[in-house]
């Protein structure tokens, strides 16, 4: 059996190439071979030279490559010659081993003389020019193909005067433009404004037409070629190597086991339940018993697969549908920018659990949409708030009116002496309150 696990089926330019071969070199089978057709080679031995030939099948089959397990059966019958080669116990090609191979099982009977040669006079063309016909009289071959329209007549209001293009009246020399450097600057050339309402500007000429009297080179006429003698062919001779090997299979010897040989650039495939049998039975059994189960299992689930991902197209191609026509939830419209062919598709992948987890909570696809613009106005915000705590930092301390005039050291004196005795007088009555009650006065009675 050939396992090719999902998601790993056979490429369309894979190069994987598994040969199931006798160690007596006398046949094998192939697959997948480019292009993935199961190729089926006969190492056929010669009984007279003794020489190997590859015999290989005719329009093979193709390779299954939907990624499930496959088994793949060669059925060979000594008896009357014949093969059959089976992709998961059903017939895909069958026939004789003497009609569907190249080259051939046996050789032909006749072959070309490899000393036989072409003889110098053989003709092989079949046609020739007429040698007898002429050229007519009247034939001109130098006349042009193409001549002026004699009937044709200038369009009236055509601007012959006018170019069709002039300078443009908005274009300016640049201001670091060198003559001496960069040479004498011309404005660029846009299209006559005038000639937009006329039907052409600039010299008018007559158009053209096909020359009524051109016929071109003369050739003769093709006729027979009397000295004709068909295609030359070497005359054939017995082929000294034929023989009639009428049962070939009866000849590749004992088989001792099987070779597996595999070439390929890809990976996911596994070959398994090798079964080599004198007995089909052998084979039926074999395909019911190892690989009928996991194919069933796998054809189940690969269905499943199928249905799931129909089911959840449509559910997308329908959000699209709606959100493009303008409705659906936030979630829906969410979604469908992610969508093929939307926007941000390519981000798909990367993004799909925060689009399962919108899908399931539409309260999610608002944070979604609101925390970007929160997070860009909380800048802004601190800023404002910045600017304006620096600005009341920085506003000056309101100024009194009018101006103290400066106290003299007599008074300054006595303000400290009475700031002395005011402190004394404060203590004094604290240390009071503290050993005596407090006297009750008139305002207190």
């Amino acid at each position: 059996m050939v396992s090719s696990f999902p998601p790993a089926p056979v490429p369309r330019r894979a190069l994987t190439h598994t040969r199931a071969r006798t160690h007596t070199h006398s046949h094998s089978l192939t697959l997948p071979h480019p292009p993935h057709q199961v190729h089926l080679i006969l190492r056929h031995k010669s009984p007279k030279t003794g020489e190997i030939e590859e015999k290989h099948l005719d329009a093979p089959p193709l390779v299954e490559t939907d990624g499930l397990t496959h088994v793949y059966t060669l059925l060979l019958h000594p008896a009357n010659s014949s093969y059959d080669v089976l992709v998961d116990g059903v017939s895909k090609k069958a026939g004789s081993l003497f009609e569907d191979f190249t080259p051939a099982i046996n050789p032909p009977a006749e072959i070309d003389d490899p000393k036989d040669t072409k003889p110098a006079d053989w003709v092989e063309v079949a046609r020739i020019p007429d040698p007898a016909a002429t050229k007519p009289s009247d034939w001109d071959e130098d006349a042009p193909r193409m001549v002026d329209d004699e009937e044709a007549a200038k369009p009236e209001g055509w601007l012959d005067e006018e170019p069709s293009e002039v300078d443009d009246p908005d274009a300016k020399q640049p201001a670091d433009w060198d003559e001496e450097e960069d040479g004498t600057w011309e404005a660029p050339k846009v299209a006559n404004p005038a000639c937009a309402a006329a039907p052409g500007c600039g010299p008018w000429t007559r158009p053209k037409k096909v020359n009524p009297a051109y016929k071109g080179k003369w050739t003769a006429p093709m006729v027979d070629n009397p000295a004709y003698k068909g295609p030359w062919a070497p005359r054939k001779i017995a082929n000294p190597d034929f023989v009639e090997d009428t049962a070939p299979l009866a000849h590749i010897g004992q088989v001792g086991g099987v070779a597996v040989e595999i070439w390929t650039m890809d990976k996911g495939y596994a070959f398994s339940n090798i079964l080599l049998s004198a007995d089909p039975a052998d084979a039926a059994a074999a395909r019911a018993e190892l690989w009928a189960p996991k194919h069933e299992v796998e054809a189940a689930e690969a269905a499943k697969k199928e249905a799931e991902d129909k089911v959840k197209a449509e559910a997308e191609a329908k959000k699209a549908a709606t959100a493009a026509a303008g409705g659906g939830s936030l979630a829906d419209r969410l979604l469908a920018l992610f969508d093929a062919g939307a926007p941000l598709a390519g981000a798909r992948d990367a993004a799909e659990p925060l689009l399962d987890a919108i899908a399931d909570n539409e309260w999610l696809a608002w944070v979604v949409v609101a925390l970007p613009a929160l997070l860009a106005a909380a800048p802004v915000a601190l800023l404002a708030r910045g600017k304006k705590g620096a600005a009341k930092k920085a506003a000056p301390a309101p100024k009194k009116a009018g101006k103290a005039a400066a106290p003299t050291a007599a008074q300054k004196k006595k303000d400290d002496d009475a700031d002395a005795s005011a402190s004394a007088e404060s203590e004094g009555e604290g240390e009071a309150d503290k050993a005596a009650p407090r006297r009750r006065s008139r305002r207190d009675q």
